[in-house]
């Protein structure tokens, strides 16, 4: 199965940070993006419960011949317990370009290690749920920055890269992976 984990388009920077809207930067990113990858065919959009990642995934597949389902998965845009929150939320304000590693590094806590692996965890669920017989041959995962390497990299550990790398807007990184559901 391939996975293609992309970043959401750019947004606005005002408001509520679950609410951010694409920008007219951020339409035309995903545009270029639907554009240059004229002819790919997704079987499965994931996404993570911020508007931008959902606004991202109808723009690439707007005109899209087959009906793609989407599945919402909240634990792509934060982690679910209060303290967690705190320290990855913390963590991105300090360091809002640094790197996996970097970000790794500092995690006393462990936040992003229970963040990475209950996102994964929930992902893996979402496509075993989606799909009992594995028939999916391609999936696409909308989501934000930090997180996407964390979980590419728990898909495909030798992808050492993926852990070095900031990812922009409207960047990302596909795999091939067997997975075992």
């Amino acid at each position: 199965m391939r996975l293609t984990l992309l970043r959401h388009a750019h947004s606005s920077p005002a408001g509520d940070d679950k609410n951010r809207i694409l920008t007219s930067k951020g339409i035309e990113q995903a545009l270029t993006y639907k554009k240059i990858s004229n002819g790919v065919k997704y079987d499965l959009v994931i996404h993570s419960s911020a508007v931008r990642t959902r606004e991202t995934a109808d723009i690439i597949l707007y005109g899209v011949s087959t009906k793609v389902p989407y599945i919402e998965i909240p634990t792509l845009y934060l982690p679910e317990d209060d303290k967690d929150i705190s320290e990855v939320s913390k963590s991105i304000m300090l360091r809002p370009y640094a790197t996996p590693n970097e970000i790794l590094s500092k995690d006393k806590n462990n936040s992003w290690e229970r963040y990475t692996n209950k996102a994964y965890t929930d992902i893996l669920s979402a496509i075993k749920q989606y799909n009992p017989s594995s028939e999916l041959s391609h999936v696409l995962i909308i989501g934000h920055g930090t997180i996407l390497n964390l979980i590419g990299y728990k898909f495909s550990s030798q992808f050492e890269e993926i852990k070095t790398r900031y990812i922009g807007y409207l960047e990302g990184f596909s795999l091939m992976v067997d997975l075992k559901l």
